[in-house]
């Protein structure tokens, strides 16, 4: 059976095991990518709301109004 053989064959048989191993590390990375763009807006959504929080005024013991004044 091996006698029958031929190297063009064996080439499109590399070829196509070639093709299901990138598409299998572009499936990868894309999952990989779309994982780390979620994280990436839970920090930007994170970051909005203490830029949000920084603004408010918050009751302490140092006397804000003469800050304010000047």
């Amino acid at each position: 059976d091996r006698f029958l053989v031929c190297p063009s064959d064996v080439d499109m048989e590399v070829s196509l095991l070639k093709a299901k191993i990138c598409n299998a590390v572009d499936a990868v990375g894309e999952e990989i990518k779309s994982v780390i763009g979620k994280r990436d807006m839970e920090v930007v959504h994170l970051m909005k709301e203490g830029l949000a929080r920084a603004g408010l005024k918050r009751l302490t013991m140092y006397s804000h109004e003469e800050n304010e004044r000047a």
